[in-house]
C-alpha cells in the first residue's frame, strides 16, 4: 500500500455507528500513524460528539446527505456508495489511492496491496442467483455468471486509485438502483458488475480475518468484525457502546491474540484516548500490551 493512500471510512450519524468509527479510526492513528477521512450521512447538520472528538484526533470528518432512498425503498447500506460519491472532491492533491473501508473494521499491521484497484475476496458470492443473473443482464454481462465468480468476488475494504473514483462510483450506484428486489449483501454485487461493466481489472486481495469464529487466531492485517458470537458481537452494542460499558469479564477465558483479544486491546485503546481509564489494568500497561500485540502481528508479515 503506497504511502500517499487515504484511508476512507463510511459511516452514519447513530450511536451504533460512531463508536464502530472510533475503533476503526483509532487502530488506524495507532497502526499506519494515519488519521482516517470519515464520512458522515445524515439528515441533520448536528453530528454526534464523537465525531467532533475524531476531529480533535486529526481525522477530517465529511458531513454528507443521506443516499439510503433505493428506488425500492430504504437501503441504508447505499451510503457507502454515497461516500464514494463525494470522496472524491475532499481529497488532498498528494493523494493517489485511498483504501475504502467500512467502520466494523479494524486495522491490525499495514496491509499489502499492488498499485492497481484491489477488493478483498469473499468466497460466498454467487453471481449466478436469478436476480443477479437480471441484473448482469442488463450491462451487457450475458452468461457472465461464472466469470464473475471468478474475477469479481469481492468486497471492503477497496483499494481504489484516485482517477478511477469518479467513474466507478457512478456506475456502483447505477447498477445497484437497477436491482428489482434488494438484499444486504447486494452492494458486493453491484461492484463486482460495475467493474466488469467498466472494463476494469480488479486483484483480489485476502487480507481481512471474520469474526465467525472469535476464538480464532488474528493472522491478516484488517479485522472486520461482522459477525460475533453470545460472548461479544457488534449488535450487542445498537443502544450502547462497549467503549462506555467495557467490562473486565469480556476477558474470561479469552485466547491471547485471537480476533477477540485483539477487538478488547482496542476498544482499550480508545478508552484510554478518551480519558476513560481502564478497568483491568493500569493505562501504561496497556499501551504496552498493545505495542507488544501490534509488534507480534508485524513480525508475522503481511498475509
Amino acid at each position: 500500500m503506497k504511502d500517499s493512500t487515504a484511508i476512507v471510512v463510511s459511516t452514519e450519524n447513530s450511536q451504533y455507528m460512531a463508536w464502530q468509527t472510533m475503533l476503526f479510526c483509532s487502530s488506524s492513528l495507532t497502526t499506519l500513524g494515519k488519521a482516517p477521512i470519515v464520512v458522515v450521512h445524515s439528515d441533520i447538520c448536528q453530528l454526534r460528539s464523537e465525531f467532533d472528538e475524531l476531529r480533535l484526533w486529526g481525522c477530517d470528518v465529511v458531513l454528507a446527505p443521506s443516499f439510503r432512498a433505493h428506488p425500492l425503498g430504504d437501503y441504508p447500506a447505499r451510503n457507502e456508495l454515497g461516500s464514494l460519491s463525494v470522496i472524491e472532491a475532499v481529497l488532498p492533491p498528494s493523494v493517489t489511492h485511498i483504501l475504502f473501508c467500512e467502520a466494523d473494521m479494524l486495522i491490525i499491521k499495514k496491509p499489502y496491496y499492488p498499485d492497481a484497484l484491489c477488493g478483498e475476496y469473499y468466497d460466498y458470492l454467487q453471481y449466478g442467483e436469478k436476480r443477479i443473473i437480471r441484473v448482469a443482464n442488463k450491462f451487457g454481462l450475458k452468461d457472465g455468471s461464472e466469470m464473475l465468480d471468478e474475477l469479481y468476488s469481492v468486497g471492503v475494504p477497496y483499494y481504489i486509485p484516485k482517477r478511477l473514483i469518479g467513474s466507478l462510483a457512478s456506475r456502483w450506484l447505477q447498477v445497484l438502483d437497477s436491482f428489482d428486489e434488494v438484499k444486504w449483501i447486494d452492494i458486493m454485487y453491484a461492484f463486482g458488475i460495475a467493474v466488469a461493466d467498466c472494463g476494469l481489472p480488479i486483484f483480489m486481495s485476502s487480507q481481512v480475518d471474520l469474526n465467525k469464529r472469535n476464538e480464532d487466531p488474528c493472522v491478516r492485517s484488517i479485522i472486520h468484525y461482522c459477525y460475533g458470537d453470545d460472548n461479544w458481537g457488534k449488535r450487542l452494542f445498537i443502544d450502547e457502546s462497549p467503549i462506555e460499558q467495557f467490562s473486565s469479564t469480556i476477558r474470561d477465558g479469552i485466547q491471547r491474540d485471537s480476533i477477540l483479544d485483539v477487538i478488547i486491546h482496542h476498544i482499550e485503546q480508545v478508552r484510554i484516548r478518551r480519558g476513560l481509564g481502564n478497568t483491568t489494568s493500569t493505562d501504561e500497561a496497556t499501551v504496552g500490551k498493545l505495542r507488544n500485540l501490534n509488534r507480534s502481528l508485524s513480525d508475522q508479515g503481511d498475509s
